[in-house]
């Protein structure tokens, strides 16, 4: 039983490894959780700045409408 054991330990440990050893060797890195909290948080900027640019635009259209009824206002 203890070699069976020691065979699935072998089995689990040995890909962990060759993954560990390929990031190193193609400069990946691995940021686990953090990494998920970083992709989260670049998704959460990535949907706030399209949210300005919509409000920007929304904004100069106004803007734009309103000086052009002031310019038709004052002919």
């Amino acid at each position: 039983m203890a070699q069976h054991l020691n065979e699935l330990k072998n089995k689990v440990e040995n890909p962990q490894q060759a993954l560990v050893d390929y990031e190193q060797r193609n400069s990946i890195m691995n940021l686990g959780e953090k990494g998920s909290i970083a992709e989260q948080r670049l998704v959460d900027l990535s949907r706030d700045l399209t949210e300005a640019q919509r409000d920007r635009k929304e904004k100069e259209s106004l803007f734009q409408l309103v000086n052009a009824e002031a310019l038709v206002g004052s002919e």
